[in-house]
C-alpha cells in the first residue's frame, strides 16, 4: 500500500498544484506559475505524472480482466463477507486517503518553498497553505485526495473480490478431486467381515457315521 500511496499522492500533487493556482489567479495562473520559479523541470513533472497516471489505469484494468476471467465460474460460490462487505471497502479508503493527502501536502509546500528559492524569491514556509498565499490549498487537496483513494479503493476492493472468489473455486475444485464418483445405479458393495479375516487353520473334519 506505501508504493501505491507515494504514486497517488504523486499524481495528486500535480493536479492540486494545477488547481491550487487556477482557484487562487483565476486566467493569470500561467504568469504567476512562471514567475514563482516554475519551469522547464515543472512542465516535465507535470507530463510524468500524467503517464503515471496513465500507467496505473492501464495495469489496473488488465489486472481486472484477467482476473474477471479466471473467477467468471465462481460468481456463485460464497466468499468471506469481511471481504465483500462495506467495511473493508471503507477502511482501505480511509488509510489512502489519509496517506495519500499528508504526503501530497508536504510535497506541495516543499514544492513552493523550493521553486521560490530557486527563482530568488524569498520562502514562505508552511505560509503557502494558509488564505494569505493561495485560495484554499488544504481544502482543495482534501478533496483532491479523497476522489483519487475512492478510484484506487474501489480497485482494490474488486481485486481482492475477484481473488477471493477464485480461491474458494480452488477449494471446492480440491474437495472434488477426492471425491467418488458413481455412475447411475452404481451401488458399492462392502466386503464380508469374514472375507477380511485373515485365513487360519481350518476346523476339524467330524467323524463318518
Amino acid at each position: 500500500m506505501v508504493r501505491l500511496a507515494v504514486a497517488l499522492s504523486l499524481i495528486t500533487l500535480v493536479l492540486g498544484h494545477q488547481l491550487v493556482y487556477l482557484a487562487t489567479f483565476g486566467a493569470q495562473a500561467g504568469a504567476e506559475l512562471a514567475s514563482t520559479g516554475h519551469d522547464l523541470r515543472w512542465t516535465l513533472t507535470v507530463f510524468s505524472a500524467a503517464l503515471l497516471a496513465i500507467g496505473l489505469v492501464v495495469v489496473a484494468l488488465r489486472e481486472l480482466l484477467r482476473l474477471s476471467r479466471r473467477a467468471r465460474s465462481a460468481a456463485g460460490l460464497a466468499i468471506d463477507p469481511r471481504i465483500w462487505g462495506v467495511p473493508h471497502l471503507a477502511r482501505d479508503l480511509f488509510a489512502l486517503w489519509v496517506a495519500t493527502f499528508l504526503m501530497a501536502v508536504v510535497l506541495f509546500v516543499l514544492l513552493e518553498n523550493g521553486e521560490r528559492l530557486a527563482a530568488g524569491l524569498p520562502a514562505p514556509g508552511l505560509a503557502v497553505l494558509g488564505a494569505t498565499t493561495f485560495h484554499d490549498p488544504l481544502l482543495i487537496f482534501e478533496l483532491l485526495s479523497g476522489l483519487v483513494a475512492l478510484v484506487a479503493a474501489l480497485y482494490r476492493w474488486r481485486r481482492d473480490v475477484l481473488v477471493a472468489r477464485i480461491r474458494a473455486l480452488a477449494r471446492r475444485g480440491s474437495r472434488s478431486q477426492v471425491a467418488f464418483a458413481l455412475a447411475p445405479g452404481e451401488t458399492i458393495t462392502r466386503p464380508s467381515i469374514i472375507a477380511l479375516r485373515p485365513p487360519g487353520r481350518a476346523p476339524p473334519l467330524l467323524p463318518a457315521d
